[in-house]
């Protein structure tokens, strides 16, 4: 069984968008790509979905505005989203699960409870 991915939210930031933003009113715009935690690698290139500034920018169009404090100083900050990327594909978009064996079809029948 297939399921079809849901439409893409177009306009606002979503995990694997690539984001530019600013932070604290500062003239350089960054862009970073929006990550499930599990899938960080590159840290300059992306930023933790579970992170304060990720979760801040999660829901945000373009000109929204939101504070986030960040937890290793403290500090109060506010990012402002200046653009947004698609998001990457479908396949990306879904964290891997350790149990997707499981959850495919299989030809072999199944063992009886006493079997196993």
């Amino acid at each position: 069984m297939t399921f079809a991915a849901p439409p893409p939210l177009g306009g606002v930031v979503a995990v694997t968008c690539r984001v530019s933003y600013r932070l604290d009113d500062e003239p350089t715009v960054r862009a970073r790509r929006l990550v499930y935690p599990s899938r960080v690698i590159a840290s300059e290139e992306e930023i933790s979905a579970a992170s304060p500034l990720g979760v801040a920018m999660l829901g945000l169009s373009r000109g929204d505005r939101m504070p986030f404090r960040d937890n290793a100083t403290g500090r109060e900050h506010v990012v402002e989203i200046a653009d947004i990327g698609p998001p990457r594909s479908t396949h990306d978009a879904v964290p891997p699960r350790p149990f997707d064996r499981l959850l495919r079809w299989s030809s072999q029948p199944v063992p009886a409870a006493d079997q196993l």
